[in-house]
Order: structure tokens, then sequence, then C-alpha cells
């Protein structure tokens, strides 16, 4: 394998043992300023395999009455050797509650006394090994303008699965999750358990209908200048949609900043159960917030004790969808005819026309004030709850002329 960013030309001086005496106050302090175990912050092997996406469709096609034509297709996608950062020099789980690696002085010694690869820090190493994947089913019913009408309807359901992740502790607040695009993965976990999931663009329906019709003339019931003038030659156009909401993952904070695990790739929430079935779907609990407790932090050895692992969680990549959002942009205007060569088209467009909040975010970390037991109540008061919005309604006037 090779490493770049090689020493001497990089590296993170950091100096331990400022002093010989243990018992002095600056014993394992940092000196900085000299020579110490440095980071590789980007090593690749000497062959790697060459990204690529795979892509397939079939479809097929109907015509049918009034002008309407039909279409169905399978569309997929499957992306090979998308790359990913492993944390090789991590150490390994409960490694910081092992008593040989406690500090004669109290506590727990810095990892890079008992790192996998001694004198280096943390080493990222680039491989080119996971995979993504799209699969979907495109429906889709147009008709073009006649008779003064023109619409057309698609519906996409699908599902995209990729290797990104969160943090080690899980996601932001707002839930979001990262793709897989350089992630760093997990070094000791299953990294298929640990990271394969939903992506975050993983929109499972997605429904949009659009429409242009011309309103009949009400000069053909009642014939005369302000009738022409004023009733006639309006147009209402518009787009409806529905989609579905985006995965997010349930984040951990243990307010104390207990050593949950004593290394390795970290912990995420224990669910006792699926947080969206049978979730009470509200604007204080999207999901089902009491399925989520603490993992018990492990416990260092003493002389007279064994160290004591922790549980590092059991909460995939994804557990919850957030909110679908249902909008409509609507448009109505009125074309004035100007002699033979122009037209003046007054228009008047809304955008979320019924300015209907939709919710596209919620408090997603978990916090308790400990981890000594999986019993610690979540202290969080807006856990679970949804905190922001798309945009409201937004209405504008045009006025234009066509020749």
């Amino acid at each position: 394998r090779a490493l770049t960013h090689h020493a001497p030309t990089t590296h993170g001086p950091t100096q331990y043992y400022t002093s010989v005496n243990p018992t002095a106050s600056n014993y394992y302090v940092n000196a900085g300023g000299l020579n110490g175990p440095f980071s590789v912050s980007h090593a690749l092997p000497l062959h790697s395999p060459q990204l690529y996406v795979e892509e397939t469709s079939i479809g097929v096609q109907q015509q049918l009455p009034a002008g309407a034509v039909f279409d169905l297709a399978y569309v997929g996608a499957f992306t090979k050797h998308a790359s990913a950062y492993y944390p090789i020099n991590e150490v390994p789980y409960g490694a910081e509650f092992q008593l040989q690696n406690q500090s004669p002085a109290g506590g727990i010694l810095p990892d890079n006394f008992f790192r996998p690869y001694p004198g280096f820090n943390t080493i990222n190493m680039q491989i080119f090994n996971l995979t993504a994947n799209y699969n979907s089913l495109q429906a889709r019913v147009t008709r073009r303008f006649s008779k003064g009408l023109e619409f057309g309807a698609a519906y996409t359901w699908s599902r995209s699965m990729d290797y990104g992740a969160c943090s080690k502790t899980g996601c932001t607040s707002s839930g979001a999750l990262s793709d897989a695009y350089n992630v760093t993965v997990a070094q000791y976990q299953n990294v298929r358990a640990w990271n394969y999931g939903p992506a975050s663009y993983d929109i499972r329906n997605n429904l949009v209908v659009n429409y242009l019709w011309s309103l009949p003339k009400a000069s053909g019931l009642w014939n005369n200048l302000v009738t022409r003038g004023v009733l006639d030659n309006w147009q209402i156009s518009g787009i409806a949609s529905y989609v579905s909401g985006a995965p997010g993952g349930i984040g951990l904070n243990v307010s104390n900043g207990a050593n949950i695990t004593g290394g390795g790739d970290g912990a995420r929430p224990v669910l006792t159960c699926d947080p969206m079935r049978g979730a009470p779907h509200t604007f204080k609990q999207w999901f089902n917030t009491s399925c989520v407790s603490v993992p018990v932090a492990g416990k260092p050895a003493t002389t007279t004790t064994p160290a004591i692992l922790g549980q590092t969680g059991n909460a995939p990549k994804a557990n919850f969808f957030l909110p679908g959002d249902t909008n409509f942009d609507t448009a109505l205007f009125k074309n004035m005819p100007i002699g033979e060569k122009f037209v003046l088209q007054l228009r008047v467009e809304t955008y979320n026309t019924f300015n209907h909040a939709e919710f596209n975010g919620l408090d997603s970390v978990a916090t308790f004030a400990n981890a000594n037991s999986s019993a610690t109540p979540q202290t969080g008061a807006t856990f679970g709850q949804l905190n922001s919005t798309l945009s409201p309604r937004y209405m504008q006037l045009a006025l234009r002329i066509d020749f």
C-alpha cells in the first residue's frame, strides 16, 4: 500500500513524556513543537479498481384514447467500486479500558500509545470496494394540447441504497445522511450492517401532475364587448406534486461525555422496537421516541477486576423517514390581443398555493444524562419533534408582451 503525505513533509508534532518523573504534573502532557506520531490523511492501495456505474432500463408505450400516451418503464443504476475511507489505525473496541493502557498517573493513556500501527496517529485508507444501487418503476401519462387541455402525470416508485454514514454516534440534528462517496466507514463493525442502508436521496414515492387549461369563453354564452374583453382568453396551469420523505438516522448524545466503547467505531442508540411502526406522526413526536435507549458504557479494568466492554448499540444507518411534501403551484393568466401582432399577458402565480406547512427536518438526537444503565431516561425536550419547514406561499404578478 502507498501512503501519501509522508513524514517529514507532513506530520502532526506531538510529544508525550515531557517529564521522566511519573509523579510530575506535566507527565504525559502534549509538549508541541516536536516530532511525534503523525497522521496519514490519505493512503491508497497501489492498484485500485476503477469506479463505474452500470445503467439499465426497459419500457413500453401505449397510445390511449383522447390523444393520451401511457409509458411504463423500469430504470436502474448500479455503482461499483465506490470509494470509502477506513480508519485502519483506530484502536479496537475496549482497548482504552484494558489495564495495560491505563496511565500510572491515573486515567487512560492517549490512543497513540497503543494503536495497531505504532508510531502513527490516524491513518485514512481509501479502499474502492463499496457499491450503491437504484431501482425504480416509472409510469407516465401525457396528453398534448388539444381542445383547450393539456396534462401530464408521472409517478416513480424507487429505492436507493448505498454505504453512506452518519458520524460515529449518529446523524446531525436534522437526521441527514451522507452518501457513499469518500465516506468514512466502520473499521471493526460489519460494514454492511453498520453503513449500508437507504441513501440520503432515497425518495420512495414521487408523483407529479401538470396541466394547462384554456377556460371556456364566456362570450359563447353572452357575447358583447365587456364579456369578450374581461371574461375571454383566460388560462389556468399548475403543477401538483407529492414527494415522500427522505430517510434519517437517530443520533446519540451523552451529557456527561461517557466513554461508552473504549475505542472502535463508536456507539449508536439502542432500538428496542421500530421507531416508525405505529408512530404517532405528530408535530411533537414524529416517530416513537420510546423505542430509543442509551447503550451502557463499559468500565476500565483494575488490578482486581477485568475490563467491562460497553454496548455498541443496534441502530442501523437509517431508522426513520421524514414527512412527505405535498405541494401545489398554480398560475392564472389573461391573454389580451393587441392588434394582430401583439398579445399582452397578465399573470398571477402562486407557489405553495395553499400555504400548507411542509416539515422537512426534526430533532433526531437522543440525549441522556449518562450511560450507566439502559433505563437512563432520555432528557432531550424536543427529541423527535419537527423543527423546520420548506418555503411558505409566494405570490408574484407579471405583465408581459408576446410578439
